[in-house]
């Protein structure tokens, strides 16, 4: 990952120091979507199954274009989360537990480009991209089974971000920066272009705990993104 990172700046780095003559630069409105979910990884003896979370993606984009190869870097809103349910069991006890979160960001993918044909044509993409979380909510239910009793419980909590954890029993915490990359394929013809990637989460958005130790739990955002720009004064 490191590598890559290393790369699409390298790339970037160069396209940005060209002559600004030889550049063809164009700017426009960026919409689209996300199929949120995320990468969860635990201590406990939860059975977990995730769900794809829809969310809107909207934002502007620029595109440096240097023949086939471009530097394309936007400035985006975009909702993330994750629909979850949980079961947890042992020789006295049953428990579930059904989860959905939505995370607002305001998000910065700089993504290198490459176009078949220049203008036109099919496309691969790739780069780094910054997050900074603006609000969240989330909501959940389940039950616990223990002695032959049930209880049931139900509600919805705010989200507060944090590099540690409160003791909030009606939030949720999670940390603000969320540091990933894109990929992914896309085509373009004239000022239109679709793009379908894939955002890979390497930050743990879950806080330290109350007592600052590093989290057991890590939770990582991944998104299959859908987008589609139009590049006002593109050739």
């Amino acid at each position: 990952m490191k590598a890559l990172f290393t790369t699409i700046l390298g790339l970037a780095t160069v396209a940005l120091a060209a002559p600004a003559a030889e550049a063809q630069i164009s700017f426009g409105p960026r919409i689209g979507a996300n199929f949120a979910d995320f990468s969860y990884h635990t201590q406990s003896s939860y059975v977990l199954n995730s769900q794809m979370r829809l969310g809107a993606q909207a934002g502007v984009a620029a595109n440096i274009g240097f023949g086939n190869l471009a530097f394309q870097p936007a400035l985006l809103y975009s909702q993330k989360g994750y629909r979850v349910d949980l079961e947890d069991s042992s020789p006295n006890r049953f428990s579930t537990h059904q989860e959905e979160l939505r995370l607002n960001y305001l998000e910065v993918p700089l993504n290198v480009v490459y176009t078949t044909n220049g203008a036109t044509g099919l496309q691969v993409f790739a780069g780094p991209y910054l997050g900074l979380a603006l609000s969240g909510k989330g909501k959940e239910k389940g039950t616990f089974s223990t002695g032959g009793l049930n209880d049931i419980f139900e509600g919805k909590y705010d989200v507060e971000f944090a590099d540690q954890a409160g003791n909030g029993n009606t939030k949720a915490y999670y940390r603000r920066f969320d540091l990933g990359a894109t990929f992914g394929v896309g085509y373009k013809v004239g000022p239109m272009q679709a793009q379908l990637g894939y955002a890979m989460g390497i930050s743990n958005i879950v806080p330290n705990d109350q007592n600052n130790d590093e989290p057991k739990n890590k939770i990582r955002n991944r998104n299959l993104q859908l987008g589609l720009t139009y590049f006002f004064g593109a050739k």
